[in-house]
């Protein structure tokens, strides 16, 4: 896991049988959803973590950029409850970065969440021209840049525009793309980052250019 991943946690009977949307509540969204709730650290102390989505076989939570992990074993496991049950103890990795594309199926696979320069959307009918800027909606870039320091209520919903610490390296076909900005996506949770890029002159065209992210040696999924 790192700062600023937007995760999935899978299982059965993990939820409500009707799946439930978060509503945030001014810029903060709930930590128990439908009696489903996640959990980082155990035992107690543990953190409760922003809902999105909670379902029987699927819960959505969202990492805020700001998000630290203890140094114990104890700090890196996470757990589910729903109904006052509580599933297994999951332990994880830590990463300063995990990134991963998010795509219009909402599957991880296929046509990558874009804007167009004229901001329609990419797909195959709407395809971005060489040379013109798209914008990118991505997870898992970790913290901004040194200078936004952690407030003491970190917002689940961005509001401002700001820069990761690091700019990712973004390949359109296999060849580099300008990156323009790489940051919060104000609007939408903390957990999704927008990144504004520049098609190559040179690069490919057609309905399955594969689209690329690198962060310090972390890669998307590939697609």
């Amino acid at each position: 896991l790192a700062p600023g991943l937007l995760l999935s946690i899978y299982g059965q009977s993990i939820g409500p049988d009707t799946g439930v949307q978060a509503v945030s509540s001014g810029s903060n969204l709930p930590t128990a959803l439908a009696s489903v709730s996640v959990h980082v650290g155990y035992p107690s102390p543990y953190i409760s973590m922003p809902i999105l989505f909670a379902g029987p076989n699927q819960t959505n939570i969202s990492l805020s950029p700001f998000q630290s992990f203890g140094s114990q074993s104890r700090d890196k496991v996470l757990y589910l409850t729903y109904r006052g049950l509580n599933s297994e103890v999951i332990p994880f990795n830590t990463a300063a970065y995990s990134p991963g594309v998010f795509t219009t199926g909402g599957v991880g696979t296929g046509q990558a969440a874009a804007w167009n320069a004229d901001g329609s959307i990419n797909g195959t009918a709407q395809a971005a021209a060489r040379g013109s800027v798209v914008s990118l909606f991505v997870t898992g870039l970790g913290t901004y840049v040194s200078s936004v320091s952690k407030p003491d209520d970190p917002s689940d919903i961005s509001s401002s525009a700001l820069s990761t610490s690091r700019i990712p390296v973004v390949t359109i076909g296999g060849i580099t793309s300008q990156v323009l900005y790489s940051g919060a996506a104000p609007g939408l949770v903390s957990s999704a980052y927008q990144i504004n890029a520049k098609v190559p002159d040179n690069a490919p065209v057609g309905p399955t250019v594969p689209l690329v992210l690198q962060m310090i040696g972390a890669s998307s999924q590939q697609g």
